[in-house]
């Protein structure tokens, strides 16, 4: 999917690989008011790891290389 709108994000971080998703996560759960991520795989200088407090349910889309996460708690 697309990036989050940056009012749904926290911080935004590059995170090397491997393991993308659990470096992203493992950010979530420092951040008290994190409930979810949003993340992509690609990691040369760009910001791939968004942390977001939104918890309502959104639509996804296959199209982007984002990947979200959320209910993180739940």
């Amino acid at each position: 999917g697309p990036p989050l709108p940056s009012d749904e994000v926290i911080s935004s971080h590059n995170v090397e690989n491997p393991a993308v998703q659990i470096k992203c996560l493992t950010l979530c759960y420092k951040e008290p008011k994190c409930v979810g991520i949003n993340y992509r795989i690609t990691t040369i200088k760009v910001k791939n790891c968004q942390l977001n407090n939104v918890t309502k349910k959104r639509d996804t889309t296959t199209s982007g290389d984002w990947t979200l996460l959320h209910d993180i708690e739940a």
